[in-house]
């Protein structure tokens, strides 16, 4: 389509909004929210109501990019998209590259508009992957799949974590004009709080929890050794990774003040850039009392914070007693989920069908300006991105 139709959720969902909220506690909401839902057609593709929204990533511009795939007779399509234009797909060849695969959890798009990710293609040294900047190949990668593979700037340049980079191709143009101060991509990071979590906990946490949380973060198993990638229109000469440009490593965060840091109650900033998180299983975290579900004996804590280590998102969770789960920004309550099962978006009036909110590692994305983008399920209709602006920012 021409652009994704901004709908409202009643036209999808045409539910009825009923007692449970009305009889509990309702704070004042934080945030506004918009829908952007695939429409047709986009470029030379249709949308089905099957597509599903894999992941996103979103500017300082509130334009958002976002990887979806949908079923293509028996084949499993996917592409990458902005709200205003088919980016890059599966099957396209892409500077003597055949693209066979895109990570939903390794986008971005840069304040300029362009589009970054990661991909697995073929080409005559056999099978890899690499990062693209819209059709144009950028580094191949020793390893990939995760979201802090690397960090791509305002200005048009991918910078790969240390140890990431195997070779370079001939560098992005520059954006045409920015100003903005180069903004890494939102991304999860590994904790040591991982271990003390049963796998019995963490199957709780993802089954209701939009923001989901690989148990296996900082243990990615490593791709063998690959050739290296020839680079578009002429050969480039590899580079040591040592020699690349790099991003700084992701530091790592200690855990804030339980339930939410103080900071909060003075107006901290919302916006920001996710890059790192810890979880707080039971045992690490003290009792809660919720707004919502009332006292929570031994809540299950998850903190995503941004490159200088101030907390962005909480979640808090009760794997006691199924559907018990909220979320809170230092603008105020993001979402929280109904005995029903419908989260609650209080922007909105209408109710908002949980699932499996896809396959990226932080399904929500936040820019500098504290909005955010989260995909979510609208079975069977298919999917959504709910865009997210704070109220009072």
């Amino acid at each position: 389509m021409r652009t994704l139709y901004t709908l409202a959720l009643a036209a999808v969902l045409a539910v009825t909004t009923i007692s449970w909220a009305q009889q509990n506690p309702q704070p004042q909401p934080a945030y506004r929210f918009e829908a952007l839902i695939p429409g047709t057609p986009m470029g030379d593709h249709t949308f089905e109501p099957d597509a599903v929204v894999d992941g996103t990533a979103i500017n300082d511009a509130g334009e958002v990019a976002f990887v979806a795939h949908w079923q293509d007779g028996s084949v499993e399509r996917a592409a990458v998209f902005t709200s205003k234009r088919i980016v890059a797909s599966e099957g396209e060849l892409i500077g003597g590259k055949a693209i066979t695969g895109i990570s939903a959890a390794c986008l971005t798009i840069n304040n300029a508009g362009q589009v970054a990710y990661e991909a697995t293609f073929t080409d005559t040294s056999g099978s890899q992957t690499g990062v693209f900047v819209e059709k144009r190949f950028v580094l191949g990668l020793s390893n990939g799949g995760t979201a802090n593979d690397f960090v791509f700037t305002n200005d048009g340049r991918v910078l790969p974590r240390p140890g990431i980079a195997v070779a370079a191709a001939a560098p992005v143009q520059p954006a045409p004009s920015s100003s903005a101060t180069p903004a890494p991509q939102s991304t999860p990071s590994g904790s040591k709080w991982h271990p003390t979590l049963s796998q019995k906990i963490w199957d709780k946490i993802n089954k209701v929890s939009p923001v989901q949380i690989p148990n296996d973060i900082g243990s990615q198993p490593q791709a063998a050794p690959q050739q290296q990638p020839q680079a578009t229109q002429q050969p480039v000469e590899p580079k040591p990774a040592a020699a690349l440009p790099t991003a700084p490593p992701v530091r790592t965060c200690s855990a804030p003040a339980f339930p939410f840091p103080p900071e909060w109650q003075l107006g901290d900033d919302p916006g920001g850039v996710i890059t790192s998180h810890i979880v707080e299983g039971p045992g690490k975290t003290k009792p809660y009392d919720s707004p919502f579900y009332g006292h929570i004996s031994a809540p299950i804590r998850v903190t995503q914070f941004s490159e200088d280590c101030r907390p962005l998102l909480i979640e808090i969770s009760d794997t006691s007693i199924r559907g018990r789960n909220e979320i809170y920004s230092p603008a105020g309550l993001v979402t929280y989920l109904q005995p029903s099962g419908f989260f609650i978006f209080n922007g909105i009036s209408q109710r908002v069908p949980p699932g499996a909110f896809m396959r990226a590692e932080t399904t929500i994305r936040i820019n500098m300006h504290g909005q955010f983008a989260m995909p979510v399920s609208l079975s069977p209709h298919g999917s959504a991105i709910l865009i997210g602006t704070p109220i009072n920012r």
